[in-house]
């Protein structure tokens, strides 16, 4: 049975400035006690590909979408990616939520996960989300046009309160994380600007853009869920459970950049993930060219 939440949880989407298709967004409410419910909702595409139908088969062989430079090749129809299944701001939309109540630490006091039906109430992008980090917020920034005037301070509080609760919770899980040896590279990415995105006209130039908070808010309750959903799986459809395994790195592939950094006097050790992430972590303050 597909639960219905829309009234019941304040639900936002965060993503780039220029996204379209919303597979996901969040909510969360502070519940006293420092304790939260927090939820991760995923767009449910699967109610709109029967299995089988031909619409299943032409996603099967195109696999996924293909992001370029200016545009997007979608793996289904732009109807139902930016449309039906795209959880904007324009109406009801079908999703599958993990729902957890938790204390500021992110540790999960109560789960609970299934078919539901959510409406976002803000389509936020990652810089305004780190502008209410940052206690930079310009409301003025956001589209609130479909809610009605009387309805805009509201939605304005409850933002706020949402992605600072988030915020908070996903830190502590972050920061227990590295602990526990997480390895990230963070490298800046490059984009292209254009006129129109939607023309085939030359870029106009280019920015790096680098991760920042509101970034890593996402990416841990995202990574939350996926691993929570697939213990439940290896659980209950052990037979049919795909999971993803990340081995120990292979020490042979390290060989010349260990070497390299023994004759400077430096030591990477590299026998473990924690163990290659604390060395890169030690090494992360040198100067250039210290190294």
């Amino acid at each position: 049975m597909r639960i219905g939440s829309k009234h019941e949880r304040f639900v936002v989407s965060i993503d780039p400035a220029t996204a379209r298709d919303l597979d996901d967004a969040l909510s969360c409410e502070p519940l006293g006690g420092g304790n939260y419910r927090v939820g991760v909702h995923i767009a449910d595409v699967s109610a709109f590909v029967p299995f089988g139908s031909a619409l299943d088969e032409e996603a099967r062989k195109r696999a996924t979408s293909v992001y370029l430079v200016q545009k997007v090749i979608p793996m289904l129809p732009r109807k139902l990616c930016e449309e039906h299944c795209s959880l904007n701001t324009l109406g009801d939309k079908l999703a599958f939520t993990v729902e957890w109540t938790m204390d500021s630490r992110g540790r999960i006091l109560k789960e609970w996960m299934g078919q539901t039906v959510i409406r976002n109430q803000c389509k936020m992008a990652y810089e305004n989300a780190q502008d209410i980090i940052d206690n930079k917020f310009d409301p003025s920034c956001l589209d609130l046009s479909h809610l009605p005037p009387s309805r805009h301070r509201w939605a304005i509080d409850n933002i706020k309160e949402a992605v600072m609760g988030l915020h908070t919770i996903s830190a502590n899980i972050r920061k227990a994380r590295f602990e526990r040896g997480a390895l990230t590279m963070n490298q800046a990415k490059m984009y292209f600007d254009f006129e129109n995105r939607d023309s085939n006209t030359a870029p106009k130039g280019w920015h790096l853009h680098e991760t920042a908070e509101a970034n890593w808010l996402v990416e841990e309750f995202m990574v939350m869920a996926n691993a929570r959903v697939t213990e439940k799986t290896i659980e209950f459809c052990p037979d049919n459970a795909l999971a993803r395994w990340h081995e120990s790195p292979d020490t042979s592939r390290f060989k010349t950049l260990v070497d390299s950094l023994a004759k400077k006097g430096e030591e990477m050790k590299v026998s473990s993930g924690k163990a290659l992430a604390d060395s890169l972590e030690r090494l992360r303050g040198h100067k250039e060219g210290a190294t």
